[in-house]
Formats: structure tokens, C-alpha cells, sequence
């Protein structure tokens, strides 16, 4: 029998085969953002982030009517230039929290130094999550969620791999936690490698398609976006999971016969899966899907 989980836009990071350089990490010395920075932890919330659109600016005029054209919404590209920054700096750190980990591993043992540990901790996606716009058409979705869910089945693994080893101490290189460590640092690889090109993929879509209307973050299209995401977020680090997730196709959804397009509440199912979705307000859409 499943347990019902709340699951949100919930941010780790991730990862390389372990024990082997990671190709494009560079050294494990500066973390991003330069010596003395103080990485953003991950944030732990109920709800999905809102969806932030154009604040509405209609003052009262004191002048004839403006005769002008319309304002043009901005391009998809413009849309998703937040996004594409805070995806490539969450790579940068995850890179160099993988760096800090292949040198942890040696050919006898495993042992997590202070220093990787606290890289690991400080990896957060919640700004890639939320930098994501609502009301995209299925060919930009996808190549973005491919994106993001590089990035978090990068971060499951590296979480899943401090679960098992920073309250072990130094771990015996063929020991069975040792073996649980590796495996689930094995699980980023594929996605670290297929980054740099899928994130490409993303600005090029971007490119080709036409402005994304503004969306409220009360709508159907928010909140699909919204479980979209913790579904990636949930397959990636469900239970005993560690990464090793990505999402080539977008995930089939259904909804309830009855929703209404417009509502603060919603369900269906996701992948088969079951979800409740309820919005609320200034905080964004809670996401509970029935699996784990």
C-alpha cells in the first residue's frame, strides 16, 4: 500500500562516476561564486514556488490615451534567461562538490571531509525551479525539464551518497556502505555528461519559439508546471532512490473529469500516479502526489 507524500520543488544536486575525475570540473579549491562565498541552502517548503508575472501597472492617465503600438511580450529566450543562469550556476557548484568528492575516495576507502559535506549542502535548485515560466508549449517544456531534471537526478545522487556515508566515518572501500556510496554517485553520471548539450537544446527551442504569454500563478498552466517539477523531484529521490532519472518525454498527465481550467484546486494523475494540487495564495500550488 502507498503512502500519500507532499512533495515540493525541493532542491539538492549532483554528480559524476565516482572515483574517477569529472570531466569539465576544474580543481577543487574556490567554490563558485568566489573564495568567501556563502552558498544559499537548500530551502525546505510546503508549497511549489508561485509563478511571478508582469505586475500590473494601469495608473489612472492625466493625458490623451496613448496612440502608440501595443508592448510586445518578451521572447521566450528573454522568458528563460533566468533559468538558463541559474541552471549553468547550479552546474558550476555541483561540479565542484563532485571534485570535493572524487578526492574523498581513494582505492582502500571512503570518508567525506567538513568541506564536501557543507558543498553538498549548499547546492539548491530552488532558483532553477523558480526561474522556470508557466505557459510554455510542450516543444519548449520538454527540452527545459530535460534540463532541470539533469540537474536534480545530478543532486539525488550526490544527496543519497552523503546519506549513506556522513554518519559512517571513514568506510571501507569494499564494504557494503561504501558499495551503497558508489552506487548511487554512479547514478549522475549520465546526466552530467548530457548537460552542457540538453541545456543547449533548451536556448535553441527558446529561440524558435514565439513570446510566452503571461500566465497567473493561479492557473491550470502554473500548476501543471508545479507537478511537473516535484514529479522529477519525487522519482529522483523517493524512499531508498538516489538519482539516475531523466525526462526525455514529458510525463503523461490526466485530469480529472470536473476540474474546472481556473480552480484553486485540481487532481488527476501523473505517469498513471495519482496527485492533489491546491493553490494558495502568495505562496504558489502544494503538490501531494500518491507514491513513495
Amino acid at each position: 500500500m502507498r503512502a500519500s507524500i507532499r512533495r515540493t520543488i525541493r532542491c539538492l544536486a549532483l554528480l559524476t562516476a565516482a572515483g574517477a575525475a569529472l570531466a569539465g570540473c576544474g580543481r577543487a579549491g574556490v567554490p563558485p561564486g568566489g573564495r568567501g562565498a556563502t552558498p544559499s541552502q537548500p530551502a525546505v517548503s510546503s508549497t511549489a514556488p508561485a509563478s511571478t508575472g508582469p505586475a500590473s501597472t494601469s495608473p489612472a492617465s492625466t493625458g490623451p490615451a496613448s496612440t502608440g503600438p501595443a508592448s510586445t511580450p518578451p521572447s521566450a529566450s528573454a522568458r528563460l534567461a533566468a533559468f538558463f543562469t541559474a541552471a549553468a550556476r547550479a552546474d558550476a557548484r555541483i561540479r565542484y562538490a563532485a571534485a570535493l568528492v572524487n578526492g574523498d575516495i581513494t582505492t582502500t576507502s571512503i570518508h567525506f571531509s567538513k568541506a564536501t559535506i557543507a558543498a553538498i549542502e549548499a547546492i539548491d535548485l530552488t532558483p532553477v525551479a523558480a526561474a522556470i515560466p508557466p505557459g510554455m508549449p510542450a516543444g519548449l517544456m520538454q527540452p527545459v525539464l530535460l534540463a532541470y531534471s539533469d540537474l536534480e537526478s545530478r543532486v539525488a545522487a550526490l544527496a543519497g551518497a552523503l546519506r549513506h556515508a556522513q554518519d559512517e566515518g571513514v568506510l571501507p572501500i569494499n564494504g557494503p556502505q561504501a558499495r551503497e556510496v558508489l552506487r548511487c554517485l554512479g547514478h549522475g553520471s549520465q546526466a552530467a555528461e548530457q548537460f552542457t548539450a540538453d541545456l543547449a537544446a533548451a536556448r535553441t527551442a527558446a529561440g524558435q519559439t514565439p513570446p510566452l504569454l503571461p500566465v497567473a500563478p493561479d492557473s491550470r498552466a502554473a500548476a501543471e508546471l508545479a507537478l511537473r517539477l516535484s514529479s522529477i523531484n519525487l522519482i529522483n529521490s523517493c524512499s531508498e532512490e538516489c538519482g539516475g532519472h531523466v525526462f526525455r518525454q514529458l510525463e503523461a498527465i490526466t485530469w480529472q473529469p470536473g476540474n474546472v481550467r481556473h480552480s484553486d484546486r485540481y487532481s488527476g494523475t501523473i505517469s498513471g500516479i495519482g496527485f492533489d494540487l491546491t493553490y494558495h495564495q502568495g505562496q504558489g500550488w502544494d503538490v501531494n502526489i500518491h507514491a513513495c
